[in-house]
């Protein structure tokens, strides 16, 4: 064998020329093959061969209420990929970071794996899921044997399935005898669906559609004398935008042939979110501007299945949008349900806020939290956590055993999550999506549904449950639930028309399917102008604004705003923080934006530490300077678990909702401090970790 050819000192110089070395010639080794792509199937592209699947399903995504669909790539049907699904009606291939991340953040190393109790030294301990169904079943009933079934309580989520969902509902009101459970869909959709508020004028200008007016709503005249007091020059002054502003907004809704009108926490989350999103609803109303392509009142809805959440989860609505209090209503759920109508409760549930107060007052002393974070998320942070101490029994269900809650529980329940199981959401269109199970969750972690079908068996309402097999099984009996309401689905065939049709919209009754076999993409609600109410007639409905509990004053003169910061955050991040891409795409440390001439005054510039001040508590965070918040308003992201310390815990007087757009706070340049203080910081019962940690909330 020749020796080999010297890559430096080429024999030929001409050959060498147009020759690579050797070396980078190399065709085999680890680092080509890795690198090589080739054609895959399926519209895949250009894909290695790690990441070549067998076949594609399509899934709705778990995040937010747009319901996008993702191509969920299979090997061995497990997920090994994904993609924006380019023929799904919502997204038509589009998806934003967090869906593509959607599978990274199921690999966490703290997943829930295994039931874990507090033992007495106040350490977790692992335990088979025989010892903690029963630990559940004693501790619930403990509380409920000492201090009546009205001390236990449960609060759910707008993130897990409407089946889900439904089981929850029915298993803790009518079988383990709960009077009172919420949602953390409270946090952002009930004003929206309470929703009444005055308009405040436009009709001045002429610009009405008074023959709609008179044919499909109630209360015109009303309205017209609540508006009359309020001139141009006033609501300029109270709102601080020029008249012209005010006149150019009227003048391009009263002109636009098709005018849709969007809103979303900014309204919702207001001490009068309620009245403020009647005012929309009433200027779409008197302007005609409803039931027609490209118009409309249109809250956008904040989770993947908040509007689940208000059909089937027998919170403050009964199974189905019923009533409680409707005997007819509670009959007909009870001969859907195979049960006893005296199973079902005659009054709806405390609210979200009302549950917290009644666990101040001692009269909850059981609590039961599913896939939601109130630790983190709950307004006045420190004080949700007191109250949260004070519970006799806390049990967390989560796909995390990290999240706030989970460190003050005494029981966590391991679920599974997003694409561990099978189920349906609704989007904000009103569209039924399915996700899809496309991978085995980890260690002993079971999905939601087959927790609450084993907590009906410990409890010994088993057999109440029977029919409850399986989740489809369940769609079948909400379909049965939503006979004759405005939400009627029992028209459609099962899961796999779901599947073939890209989602569909309620309503499709049974009279919808005989008259066409497949459901059109996309339905309009109120084309024919006729509304949920007796007469068919929609509502204008006014009232006086109210003033705000905490105005800023000398010692605290900014408004404090709290919402949503970047496209790659989600809540209190439990899920988006575990993607490393996702990590990178968002600032990590807790950032506040403050206007220019406010950080001038303070001698602030982009990037230094700031100290916040509220009546509750201190915080340092990095200032962000930006016009894009007004002066004297700061805008603080939600996602951090050091935000709700600030704010005041207050409630639209309607929906119940809390308030996290407005509290007074001082802010004053921080000299380099980092450190975080509270005024409210009491001692726990239970040690919590200094490592923030966030719920699939």
């Amino acid at each position: 064998m020749s020796t080999p050819q010297s890559l430096t000192k080429p024999l030929d110089t001409h050959r060498a020329a147009k020759q690579l070395p050797m070396l980078l010639q190399n065709r085999e080794g680890t680092m080509t093959r890795e690198l090589l792509l080739q054609p895959a199937e399926h519209g895949l592209g250009m894909t290695h061969d790690s990441l070549l699947p067998e076949t594609t399903t399509t899934s709705v995504c778990g995040y937010c209420s747009t319901g996008c669909g993702l191509r969920i790539h299979l090997r061995d049907n497990v997920a090994i990929g994904l993609t924006p699904e380019t023929s799904y009606p919502v997204n038509l291939g589009m998806a934003c970071p967090k869906g593509w991340e959607a599978l990274r953040v199921l690999d966490s190393p703290d997943r829930a794996t295994h039931p874990l109790v507090r033992g007495s030294d106040g350490q977790w301990q692992r335990v088979s899921w025989d010892t903690a169904l029963k630990k559940f079943v004693e501790g619930m009933t403990a509380v409920q044997q000492a201090h009546g079934p009205e001390s236990t309580a449960f609060i759910s989520t707008g993130q897990i399935a409407c089946e889900e969902m439904a089981l929850l509902g029915s298993l803790a009101k009518f079988g383990m005898g709960m009077i009172h459970g919420d949602g953390n869909t409270r946090q952002c959709m009930a004003t929206s669906v309470t929703a009444y508020k005055e308009s405040f004028g436009f009709v001045e200008a002429g610009y009405v559609d008074q023959a709609f007016i008179d044919a499909n709503t109630v209360g015109y005249d009303e309205l017209v004398a609540h508006v009359e007091p309020y001139s141009l020059e006033s609501v300029a002054l109270a709102t601080g935008l020029s008249q012209e502003s005010i006149l150019n907004v009227a003048e391009s809704i009263g002109t636009g042939k098709r005018v849709s009108f969007w809103w979303t926490m900014g309204v919702n989350q207001s001490y009068e979110g309620t009245r403020t999103a009647q005012a929309i609803i009433n200027l779409a109303l008197i302007t005609g501007n409803i039931g027609r392509p490209g118009t409309g009142a249109n809250s956008i809805t904040g989770q993947c299945n908040a509007m689940g959440s208000r059909l089937w989860s027998s919170t403050t609505n009964l199974f189905g949008h019923r009533s409680f209090e409707s005997e007819s209503d509670r009959r007909h759920v009870a001969e859907v349900l195979g049960i006893d109508v005296s199973k079902i409760p005659t009054r709806e549930s405390w609210s979200y806020d009302g549950i917290m107060e009644g666990i101040r007052r001692g009269e909850i002393r059981g609590l039961w939290v599913i896939a939601t974070n109130p630790a983190h998320s709950w307004i006045d942070q420190d004080d949700a956590r007191d109250l949260l101490d004070k519970l006799d029994f806390l049990v967390v269900q989560d796909m995390y055993s990290t999240t706030d809650t989970a460190r003050q529980a005494d029981l966590v329940l391991p679920a599974a999550a997003w694409g561990e199981k099978d189920g349906t959401f609704i989007n904000s269109e009103r569209r039924y999506g399915l996700l899809k199970k496309v991978r085995r969750s980890p260690g002993e972690s079971m999905s939601d549904f087959a927790i609450f079908r084993a907590i009906a068996h410990y409890w010994g309402v088993g057999e109440m449950f029977a029919e409850w097999t399986d989740p489809e099984a369940a769609f079948r009996i909400m379909q049965r639930g939503s006979v004759g309401q405005p939400c009627d689905i029992s028209g459609i065939q099962d899961y796999a028309q779901i599947d073939r049709c890209g989602g569909i919209q309620w309503p499709w009754s049974s009279d919808d399917a005989v008259a066409s076999e497949t459901p059109a993409t996309h339905r309009r609600l109120f084309t024919d102008g006729r509304f949920y109410h007796s007469d068919g007639k929609a509502r204008l409905i006014v009232a006086q604004p109210s003033k705000m509990p905490e105005p800023p004053d000398d010692e605290y003169p900014f408004i404090l705003l709290t919402g949503r910061g970047t496209v790659s955050q989600w809540h209190t991040q439990t899920r988006t923080e575990k993607s490393p891409v996702l990590r990178k795409l968002y600032p990590n440390l807790a950032y506040v934006e403050i206007h220019p001439d406010d950080a001038a005054t303070m001698g602030v510039i982009n990037g230094d530490s700031v100290t916040i001040r509220s009546r509750r508590a201190e915080i340092c965070v990095v200032a962000s300077v930006t016009a894009t918040v007004a002066q004297g308003q700061a805008f603080l992201p939600m996602h951090y678990e050091l935000t709700n310390q600030l704010t005041l815990a207050h409630f639209d007087p309607y929906s119940r909702q809390p308030s996290y757009k407005d509290c007074a706070v001082a802010i004053t340049a921080a000299n380099g401090k980092t450190n975080i203080k509270s005024k409210t910081n009491g001692s726990s019962r239970h040690q919590r970790s200094d490592v923030r940690s966030t719920s699939h909330e």
